[in-house]
């Protein structure tokens, strides 16, 4: 699914430029891309997890990067879509942006966290 969300995002970018949705996360390969992420997750749960305890951490702080990670996303696309070298290798692109969004919105909510509890953290700001 990955693949075909790269191959239909390259397509419409080749086909009709930038601003025409190949950048977007709004395509029906994105769901499905999603879905099967979603699938795995639920299929190594059960499993032994030992070597995967990052992802209990990530899974943990969920809600708080759903809240906040539009802020950080948007800002690192247009940021790296300036640059033709990265943005026209979407893989390299797409990866540079979930990565980073991701270490932005769990960097901030760990601080926050640790700066005012984890019960208040969770309670004020979903966190």
């Amino acid at each position: 699914m990955f693949i075909l969300s790269q191959l239909e995002a390259f397509s419409l970018l080749v086909l009709y430029g930038k601003g025409y949705g190949g950048e977007s996360a709004i395509k029906i390969s994105s769901f499905l891309y999603s879905l099967s992420i979603i699938s795995l997750f639920l299929f190594i749960k059960d499993r032994d997890n030992s070597r995967l305890k990052w992802l209990a951490v990530i899974g943990k702080a969920s809600f708080g990067i759903y809240l906040i990670h539009e802020i950080f996303r948007g800002k690192i696309s247009r940021l790296l879509a300036e640059y033709d070298s990265i943005y026209s290798i979407q893989p390299v692109f797409q990866m540079i942006v979930v990565i980073s969004t991701l270490g932005i919105c769990m960097s901030l909510i760990l601080i926050v966290r640790r700066l005012i509890g984890e019960t208040n953290s969770s309670k004020y700001l979903g966190f």
